[in-house]
């Protein structure tokens, strides 16, 4: 039989056991929160900023696309553009059907869904430069 002192001692033990790790675990807890929340918001900045950055591009290729520079020109302006934004892949100008690269040694952007299948589907209705989410990003401009 265990005597009545020894197993006090092992119910206190096994008490301050538990209450240890019971504070272990509400200490990592509130770190681990802490660190998510901090992560969370470098996260949505960042990403905010590369969402910006992307605008600009676009807004840049609109501009260039609505005084109607030629392919050459939207090329240099595209290459220029690449250096700063790795992000954005490459830049395509699409009529009709078919995409064609204007940024010379860039990667070419995946096709647009549904827009082999047939005429005008799968690319902007205004007929203005899109970038597409997804990886890679890119930019297109639909001359039609």
């Amino acid at each position: 039989m265990i005597p009545q002192a020894f197993r006090w001692l092992l119910a206190g033990w096994l008490l301050a056991a538990l209450a240890g790790t019971l504070g272990l675990y509400l200490m990592t807890r509130s770190d681990l929160h802490e660190r998510f929340d901090l992560d969370a918001r470098v996260l949505h900045r960042m990403l905010s900023q590369r969402m910006e950055q992307q605008e600009a591009v676009l807004r840049s290729v609109d501009a260039l696309w609505q005084q109607q520079v030629g392919p050459l020109t939207l090329g240099r302006f595209a290459g220029v553009l690449l250096a700063p934004y790795p992000q954005v892949t490459a830049v395509e100008e699409c009529a009709g059907t078919s995409c064609r690269s204007v940024t010379a040694g860039h990667s070419r952007l995946p096709p647009l869904p549904g827009h082999a299948r047939g005429p005008n589907r799968g690319v902007a209705r205004d007929r203005r430069p899109t970038l597409r989410p997804g990886s890679p990003a890119g930019a297109r401009v639909d001359r039609r």
